[in-house]
């Protein structure tokens, strides 16, 4: 009888517990514009020399994204097609300060 009294006690208590919660109410953050630039790769044949130098590849399933830095140290993303071997004719331009 002492087991039951306990686990009924038990249960008002946690089903109070559960009745007071309340959900948290997060608010989002505000986006942050930036300033990228696409540009558009006039010949899908080459990369041009003005991108500078490539600093590092990455990759997903489908696609390799070459990044470049030219001497203003501005950065380009140019991505290449691994399933047709073929550039993506737009260019992601990051300007650095």
């Amino acid at each position: 009888m002492k087991n039951v009294l306990c686990s009924i006690l038990l249960f008002v208590i946690c089903f109070v517990i559960f009745i007071s919660c309340e959900p948290v109410v997060t608010t989002p953050k505000p986006a942050i514009k930036t300033d990228l630039n696409l540009t558009i790769l006039s010949n899908k044949s080459d990369i041009p020399k003005e991108y500078g130098t490539l600093v590092s590849v990455t990759t997903t399933e489908n696609w390799a994204q070459l990044w470049f830095v030219d001497e203003e140290q501005t950065i380009y993303k140019v991505s290449l097609g691994l399933l047709d071997y073929q550039l993506n004719d737009t260019v992601l331009v990051i300007p650095r300060n």
